[in-house]
């Protein structure tokens, strides 16, 4: 059961690494623009975005306990046009997770009071228009994810995607991506993933990288409001010389949030999310990628702010 349960999962987690690359510079505004502008370089464009999750007194459907969860991001992104009808952006990130344990029983190292987990990442997507109409694209993706104290080639993993895109007239971007994936201990994967996004009207708009929907409306251009699910499933590589956890931890997570953006100035937004972890659940595996145990947790709420700075 355990094994069928990670092996889903697993496709879901794969979708969530390479997916946002998929279509995410397909919504390039070339209808009524100046042709003989697109095809000139443009300068470096520069964002910061700082990140920060707090997920409270998550409970075990079975056993006792608590877990505390905080999670903070940050992120810096390059774009530069190319010229003729390239689009290229540069991504690094780091993330920092703390897992704090309350009288959580049940998990292969039981009474561990807390654990702090580092990702680092680096990716690079290239965007070339064929015509006004098409597209072909390309992600790489390089992270790690691994637990205070260990080196971060154990918690390596890679992913290369290529795919292709088209534009309509209605506002309405599809693309299709190949990703081939490789994490610790589960060896190569390959999965297609379908996206879209979609200019409903001035105000309305959605879209779904990976495995993220996104559903905004834009009060004006200084507010908005939206509605957004996405499924995250980091695998990291837990400290064997610790006297915790050993072998590799995954957290699986599909949040439903409600995100307020503002826009005080062009150069800056803010943006608070509240919602709910509809679903959550904790796997453990041994160094040699073998399941151990999982621990399913009930539906709970958590709270973020986003601040976006751009240069």
């Amino acid at each position: 059961m355990l094994r069928a349960a990670t092996s889903l999962l697993l496709v879901f987690a794969l979708l969530a690494l390479a997916g946002p690359a998929w279509c995410a510079d397909l919504d390039i505004e070339t209808e009524g623009a100046d042709l003989e502008e697109l095809l000139k370089p443009g300068p470096w464009e520069a964002e910061t975005f700082v990140t920060s999750l707090v997920l409270p007194d998550a409970k075990p459907r079975s056993g006792s306990g608590e877990l505390d969860t905080y999670i903070q991001r940050l992120r810096f992104r390059w774009s530069k046009n190319m010229g003729m009808g390239g689009f290229l952006t540069l991504e690094t990130a780091y993330e920092n997770r703390v897992y704090r344990l309350h009288g959580f029983d049940g998990l292969p190292a039981s009474g561990v009071p807390s654990a702090v987990f580092h990702g680092m990442g680096f990716r690079v997507r290239y965007l070339q228009a064929v015509s006004e109409r098409w597209a072909g694209f390309v992600f790489g993706r390089v992270r790690c994810e691994v637990e205070a104290g260990i080196r971060p080639t154990e918690g390596l993993s890679w992913a290369v995607s290529p795919g292709v895109g088209h534009r309509f007239p209605n506002g309405l971007n599809l693309g299709l991506g190949v990703a081939f994936i490789d994490r610790p201990k589960e060896g190569l994967y390959i999965v297609p993933g379908p996206q879209f996004s979609w200019k409903i009207d001035e105000r309305w708009s959605a879209e779904l990288l990976g495995t993220e929907f996104l559903l905004e409306h834009r009060f004006s251009n200084r507010w908005s409001l939206a509605f957004a699910a996405a499924f995250d499933s980091p695998r990291t590589r837990l400290n064997d010389s610790s006297p915790g956890l050993h072998g590799f931890f995954t957290d699986s997570r599909l949040p439903l949030q409600l995100r307020a953006t503002w826009t005080p100035l062009e150069c800056m937004t803010l943006e608070l999310r509240v919602g709910v972890d509809v679903y959550r659940e904790l796997f453990f595996y041994d160094r040699d990628g073998n399941a151990l145990s999982n621990r399913r947790l009930d539906p709970a709420p958590h709270v973020g702010l986003r601040w976006i700075v751009r240069f």
